[in-house]
């Protein structure tokens, strides 16, 4: 499997992930926060072809490259919500098992966080979206939501191998 990381966001500290299978070139879309010339480029040298977005929680409604990304490739959107910026998605929930681009895809749901957040384990990949910043709990809601939350992540953690890696 390819894995690039994409579209940092210092002042947000937001990334964006592409994968696509080792010898396919239907790629998978990680939370893309916008769309711009390095990940144009990214995708276009390694001759990847942009076929379905997944997105981890609502707030990553505030992404602006939805728009520009669904003009330049046929992709489907995969989210807890039924549209996105007007656009249909198709739905997912905890729970659900995705093949795309040859991947297989598992949504964890991470309901303590928010009712529509969920995560994606890819192989040794668990994409944690706004959940988690570099292995910190995400800081926003009082003590007791982070404490709640946390213990809520370590149990998602029991289900995968302990070699994940977290994004």
């Amino acid at each position: 499997m390819r894995l690039f990381t994409l579209n940092t966001n210092e002042q947000e500290h937001l990334n964006s992930y592409l994968l696509a299978a080792e010898d396919g070139s239907d790629a998978v879309l990680i939370d893309p926060v916008s769309f711009n010339v390095t990940m144009l480029e990214t995708i276009e040298k390694n001759r990847l072809y942009v076929r379905s977005i997944l997105l981890t929680h609502p707030r990553e409604l505030k992404m602006s490259g939805i728009g520009t990304i669904l003009k330049i490739y046929d992709a489907k959107i995969y989210a807890t919500y039924p549209n996105i910026h007007g656009y249909p998605t198709q739905r997912v929930q905890g729970g659900d098992l995705l093949r795309l681009g040859g991947l297989e895809i598992r949504v964890l749901p991470l309901e303590e966080y928010s009712r529509h957040a969920v995560m994606y384990a890819v192989s040794s990949f668990l994409f944690c979206g706004p959940a988690m910043s570099a292995g910190i709990v995400a800081e926003g809601g009082t003590h007791i939501e982070r404490i709640l939350l946390a213990e809520a992540l370590r149990n998602q953690f029991r289900q995968v191998s302990p070699k994940t890696l977290l994004y």
